[in-house]
């Protein structure tokens, strides 16, 4: 199974919350991911934890098991601790289920300090294919 896997967007602006539409938290994230705070944040978010995801990918969408999602887009928002708040997956099957959870589940790189209130908005994109 071939996974692409999209870089995440990051958002360094205007707060959006959970109870936003998904697409609203997607685009508020994609309007701002070119940002230089947003950047930088990137590459250490990736840099701390892209094996982990790989790993992770590997564990919930096995080789040779048929996919319940042919793509599914993750949101989140990085709080100051260095945990996730605000998840949200959708689609919501057993395989971007088990995404989410461990994903959530692992320790995230500090957001900058003007994030550390409000929490640095997250959005991960994946296409799935065979």
């Amino acid at each position: 199974m071939k996974v692409l896997i999209a870089i995440p967007l990051l958002s360094v602006s205007v707060a959006t919350s959970a109870g936003d539409s998904l697409a609203a938290r997607v685009d508020h994230a994609k309007a701002v991911e070119n940002s230089p705070v947003g950047q930088l944040y990137q590459r250490e978010l990736w840099k701390a934890l892209g094996q982990d995801t790989a790993n992770l990918m590997l564990e919930c969408f096995p080789k040779g098991v048929q996919s319940d999602a042919s793509s599914f887009t993750f949101v989140a928002n990085v709080l100051a601790s260095g945990a996730l708040g605000e998840v949200r997956v959708e689609p919501g099957t057993p395989m971007t289920t088990c995404f989410s959870t461990g994903f959530s589940a692992l320790e995230f790189p500090r957001p900058p300090a003007s994030f550390r209130k409000t929490g640095l908005p997250l959005v991960i994109q994946m296409e799935i294919t065979e």
